[in-house]
């Protein structure tokens, strides 16, 4: 039977066979197979071994394995992309708002539009605040103006909120002085007003219009004093490494996004010290009366201060210093201005107001305090002793005369430069008060005005340098 099928098999490598011998090849190979299965040994094959399925297998399972993280994070930096372009958009809302408010915006008191970000765990370190994934709640808001530095905030409305996609937060704030309990920081924009302020929720001490105030000064990678350019924002993905940057130029005012900080080479300076008096004498703190039958023009005059930043030693003349006034007359305490900026080229700062306190007949004693602020608010300590550049001036005026008398309905006489440390009669011939003779001609009108009004006008002396 073998030799048989071996005959067989091999005709059909040179001929074809008919069909009854191929019939009788397959039933004969079939017989062969059953009676000798360890012998028999196919003539043909077809398909793929159990080993080399499972090794094609493996091989695109690796494969699909190593791919999968990549489309993961293509996917994060996609939503941290959007994230960036969604804040940007806020940002710029709020800005547009400010500069032209719709019918709903421009109704009641003047308003300001505030972007606002936490929850920050912790406070501001070197005028950055740091975030973790909890801060990821951004809210565009609508409030009141404050009237003084004072005022808190209030009546806040949420005109817009934001929540940021999972694993997507806000990495870093700057700058900020942002403190506990306060854990938010914003962007505030006045209705009216060019500018911006930034940092604490309850008090952005930041100004972007104070290009050289002391709080946007830092370092760069020399170490050489520079001044911060941009507020940055920067949004941060558990997932992925990347950030991206959304900036906010104080110069231009463009908002846009970036991959790398543009303040890379910035190291923010941390402003704690309070400004310095640039003079202490006493004779150069005055208080001038032009005086008036119900009210008097006055002018407080005093020496600037100057403001330092990290070195206690050092004071800058170019950066922003405000500054409290406040008297005393009798037993009545009164604040005159809060947060007064006055010219910084000039050495001498003058404050001029009108009081119904002094009048021709009555010029009391009075007793002047002034405290220096930077522009991060940090206020000198309250006057102790005189003599000390770093507390608040004080100082008792007494016996003060009229430098000059102005009739109540000429409001545009400014009042004279008199030092009323000195008493009548002393000093200047500016001092005394100087009776006027008008000329001839102008007799009888000024008789006639003295009998409507009822008073004498009297005419301020001649000016002295």
């Amino acid at each position: 039977m073998t030799l048989e099928v071996w005959m067989l098999s091999k005709r059909t490598n040179n001929t074809q066979l008919s069909w009854w011998q191929q019939i009788l090849l397959s039933r004969r190979e079939l017989e062969y197979q059953k009676s000798s299965p360890t012998k028999y040994v196919a003539t043909t094959r077809s398909g793929y071994s159990l080993v080399e399925l499972m090794v094609v297998i493996t091989v695109i399972t690796i494969v699909g394995i190593t791919s999968i993280p990549n489309l993961l994070n293509r996917n994060d930096r996609y939503l941290l992309d959007s994230s960036a372009n969604q804040l940007r958009q806020v940002i710029i809302d709020a800005a547009t708002r400010a500069q032209a408010p719709d019918k709903n915006d421009s109704s009641g008191s003047p308003q300001v539009f505030q972007v606002s970000f936490g929850q920050f765990a912790a406070p501001a370190t070197g005028g950055v605040s740091l975030g973790s994934v909890t801060t990821n709640q951004i809210s565009l808001e609508r409030g009141l103006v404050a009237c003084d530095s004072g005022d808190l905030q209030g009546g806040f409305s949420t005109l817009r909120s934001l929540t940021l996609p999972r694993g997507i937060y806000v990495s870093s704030f700057y700058p900020s002085n942002q403190t506990s309990p306060n854990n938010r920081a914003i962007i505030r924009f006045a209705v009216g007003e060019d500018s911006f302020s930034c940092g604490s929720y309850d008090n952005p001490a930041y100004k972007s219009g104070q290009l050289f105030q002391g709080n946007w000064l830092g370092l760069d990678k020399t170490n050489n004093k520079t001044v911060a350019r941009y507020l940055v924002v920067a949004l941060g993905s558990q997932k992925v490494g990347d950030k991206r940057y959304v900036t906010l130029d104080r110069v231009t005012k463009q908002v846009a996004i970036s991959r790398s900080n543009p303040q890379s080479y910035f190291t923010p300076v941390v402003d704690t010290l309070t400004p310095q008096w640039n003079d202490i004498a006493s004779n150069n703190f005055t208080l001038s009366v032009a005086c008036g039958s119900s009210q008097s023009e006055i002018v407080i005059s005093f020496p600037r201060a100057k403001d330092r930043v990290n070195n206690p030693s050092v004071v800058d003349p170019n950066l922003f210093v405000s500054y409290n006034i406040y008297w005393t007359v009798g037993t009545i305490k009164q604040p005159l201005a809060i947060s007064y900026f006055y010219d910084l080229e000039t050495d001498i700062v003058r404050y001029q107001f009108t009081s119904d306190l002094f009048t021709n007949a009555n010029q009391p004693n009075a007793v002047v305090s002034i405290a220096a602020v930077d522009g991060l608010e940090n206020v000198q300590a309250p006057f102790v002793a005189p003599g000390n550049l770093l507390e608040s001036r004080q100082k008792s005026f007494s016996n003060i005369t009229c430098g000059s008398v102005i009739s109540d309905h000429e409001t545009n006489l400014s009042p004279l430069n008199l030092d009323q440390d000195s008493r009548e009669g002393e000093g200047s011939t500016c001092n005394p008060i100087l009776s006027f003779l008008p000329p001839k001609n102008q007799r009888l009108s000024q008789k006639l005005v003295e009998v409507l009004v009822g008073r004498a006008l009297a005419t301020p002396p001649p000016f002295c340098p």
